[in-house]
């Protein structure tokens, strides 16, 4: 519904407000004045508005006026001036000049966007692979970005609010658009399984949205105290087909299907079942477009006609409510067409309001379109002919595609008898054709028609050996060469990657193997293996010449040394002039020297006058043995007397002076004198034992079997 003014939707439902028209056909205008009637077809798919205008100036014969934008304003001359509501834009297709009543005058044509839509036709055959939806593909159609329709011109779309189903299902195969197929046609076959409609808007977008089909919510209200009835009729039609089955197509699996039942109508009739396809995701998606295709259905059901003043802002698929308090009924449902009439010589400015019947409309102009009604045995080559919602045309297998249980033949494969096929069949990967002629009883022979490989020779059926230096070029499996670049030849066969030597004369043609290689001649005699003299020096191990070996042993007095091996001192020898016989030949180095056996005996040596008696012989861990100070403990340590395992004693030296231990208890010796312990306790008695007691500050001595003290 159309938003009109407060003063404009005021002087509508007055019925005494004088009527205002404007005409613009390009860039001329036409007002009231000059404008004799219009008369307006409004339907969802067909709109068609005829205009006639005085000519009495001439003004008219000298506009070029077909293909020009015509906008049709009607209102009226309010408070507010001169108000008025445009109908969607419209094209001026047949203008025509005549008289009539002794005055010129010139009646106008036009169509709609829909109109246009519907002459736009497709440039070649499209069948979509299912991964588009509905409503990506009526988009495309629309932007004329679908390759038939690049062609055409773009439209602009509007979105309303919209079903799901519009954006989930995905045409496949039962969408299918052919060479010159209507464009309309292409894109309402994408909204007639949903609960969408689409209609021009004013400014000439297309606008896609769900109307409301139930509720008590109105876009308008027809009544003797808003805007009052002339006079209706009104009826109810049967529900046709009222069983509806949405299923996939047969042998598509997985296979899904769904029902929707008017139970009414079923009830008052009988069952009357429409079967359609598409690719579906599920059984819900099914019941959901079943019940999309009944509901267009049952707004056909209901069937009212009203005849009313003017009403400006009205539009298709409006949901709308019409109390008559003369036959006290109230109809509601969607509006199906307008036709507006204005004619005020017979002070005409009218509205037919259908609700309903938008179906019947919708079949008149799929008649137009294709040439006669669905199912119309009277259209010529039409009779078998019955689709339901689909636009067919004329056509051929050529502009079929393959399905999926049956697929086309070349005409070329075909005859009076029957199917010619292999002569039609190319060659594949895996098999290839024979010629009848290579064929009898079923059986390929092998004749002089054969093509046979190079080198098979097809009467010995053996291959023949090419005698060559070269290798043949593209051998085959089994193929035989006597290659003459060697000498003696050798027979080779091709195993299918590389030529292998059939036989060998001598070990020369033979290659090594992985576990046994070939030895040269060289290396042999007639006694067996000659070793040596062919082994390669290797990384650790080098040869010794037999020169060097005696009795399997090598002989020292001629081996040649290094600077590094060396056992003579004379650093200018590089090999023995003669070796060692005993220690005496051998001189001391600077780590380690000789001993002489007169200070060695039965392997230890001897401390006696050939020992060294000057300085140190020992100095180690707080222990030093000189020869001129003798034997000295350091750091505490002291000489310790131990009989068995006992220790009885220890005699050192401290900071206090020297010390004597025994039985746990020290005694000095200083310069001072002597130094008796002090103690806290008395200690073990022992005969002579003296200390001094920290406790009473008296000193004691053990004498005779008793501790005895002194005072100081």
């Amino acid at each position: 519904m159309i938003s009109l003014s407060a003063t404009l939707l005021a002087a509508q439902r007055a019925m005494k407000a004088t009527p205002y028209i404007r005409v613009a056909i390009g860039s001329s205008v036409f007002e009231t004045d000059r404008v004799i009637s219009y008369t307006r077809e409004g339907q969802p798919f067909n709109e068609k508005v005829t205009l006639i205008i005085a000519n009495e100036d001439g003004a008219l014969d000298g506009l070029v006026l077909e293909g020009k934008t015509v906008t049709l304003g009607r209102g009226f001359v309010t408070t507010g001036g001169n108000e008025y509501c445009n109908l969607p834009p419209l094209v001026a297709l047949k203008p025509q000049f005549f008289t009539a009543s002794g005055k010129r005058l010139c009646q106008i044509t036009c169509i709609g966007k829909v109109n246009e839509i519907a002459e736009d036709r497709a440039s070649a055959s499209y069948t979509p692979d299912g991964t588009l939806t509905a409503k990506t593909l009526y988009s495309q159609i629309a932007a004329s970005t679908l390759a038939p329709f690049t062609h055409c011109p773009a439209l602009t779309i509007e979105w309303g609010t919209l079903d799901t189903l519009f954006d989930t299902i995905k045409p496949k195969t039962n969408y299918r658009i052919y060479t010159n197929n209507a464009r309309l046609g292409a894109m309402r076959r994408l909204i007639d399984f949903t609960y969408n409609a689409m209609r021009i808007k004013q400014n000439g977008s297309l606008y896609v949205f769900r109307p409301t089909t139930s509720g008590t919510t109105y876009d308008y209200e027809y009544s003797s105290s808003v805007h009052i009835i002339h006079d209706k009729y009104r009826g109810k039609r049967l529900v046709v087909p009222n069983h509806i089955t949405v299923r996939t197509p047969t042998a598509v699996t997985p296979a899904y299907s769904g029902t929707a039942i008017d139970t009414d109508s079923t009830g008052k009739y009988r069952t009357v079942q429409a079967f359609f396809e598409y690719n579906l995701i599920s059984n819900a998606q099914a019941a959901d477009i079943a019940a999309a295709i009944l509901a267009k259905y049952q707004m056909n059901q209901r069937y009212t006609v009203a005849h009313v003043p003017i009403n400006l802002g009205q539009e298709l698929y409006d949901y709308v409510k019409m109390t008559d308090f003369i036959d006290a009924t109230v109809e509601t449902g969607n509006v199906g067409y307008i036709n507006e009439v204005y004619r005020p010589a017979d002070n005409l400015f009218e509205a037919t309001i259908g609700l309903g019947g938008w179906w019947t409309h919708r079949a008149e102009s799929l008649a137009a379109e294709v040439g006669g009604e669905t199912g119309d045995s009277s259209v010529e080559n039409m009779g078998d002919i019955a689709v339901g919602t689909i636009y067919l045309n004329p056509i051929n297998l050529d502009v079929v595609v393959d399905g999926i249980m049956y697929k086309r033949t070349k005409s070329g494969a075909l005859s009076a008898d029957g199917l010619v096929l292999l002569d039609q069949i190319v060659n594949g990967s895996t098999y290839k054709l024979v010629l009848a002629t290579q064929i009898n009883a079923g059986k390929i022979y092998l004749s002089s028609q054969c093509d046979f490989a190079s080198g098979y020779n097809p009467i010995t059926k053996e291959w023949t050996i090419s005698k060559q230096a070269t290798a043949p070029t593209s051998p085959v499996v089994g193929q035989m060469w006597q290659d003459t670049s060697t000498t003696p030849n050798v027979i080779k066969y091709w195993n299918g990657s590389t030529w292998v030597a059939a036989g060998v004369s001598n070990l020369d043609q033979l290659p090594n193997g992985t576990q046994f290689h070939r030895v040269a001649t060289a290396s042999l005699d007639a006694n067996g293996l000659i070793l040596l003299d062919q082994v390669q020096i290797g990384s650790n191990y080098d040869l010794i010449a037999k020169a060097d070996i005696s009795a399997h042993h090598i002989l020292l007095s001629s081996t040649i040394t290094d600077v590094n091996n060396r056992t003579v001192s004379d650093n200018n020898k590089s090999y023995w002039s003669g070796k060692p016989n005993s220690m005496d030949d051998i001189p001391d180095g600077a780590l380690y020297q000789k001993i002489k056996t007169t200070d060695i005996t039965s392997g230890h040596i001897k401390l006696t006058s050939y020992c060294q008696y000057a300085g140190t012989w020992y100095n180690t861990a707080y222990v030093d043995i000189d020869v001129s100070t003798g034997i000295t403990f350091s750091d505490n340590l002291g000489c310790r007397f131990v009989y068995g395992s006992t220790l009885w004693g220890v005699i050192g030296a401290d900071s206090n002076g020297l010390y004597l231990t025994a039985y746990g208890t020290k005694v000095w010796l200083s310069g001072s004198g002597v130094i008796i312990p002090r103690l806290a306790a008395y200690p073990t008695a022992y005969e002579g034992l003296g200390f001094y007691h920290t406790g009473d500050k008296i000193a004691y001595i053990y004498t005779n079997g008793a501790w005895r003290h002194w005072q100081y």
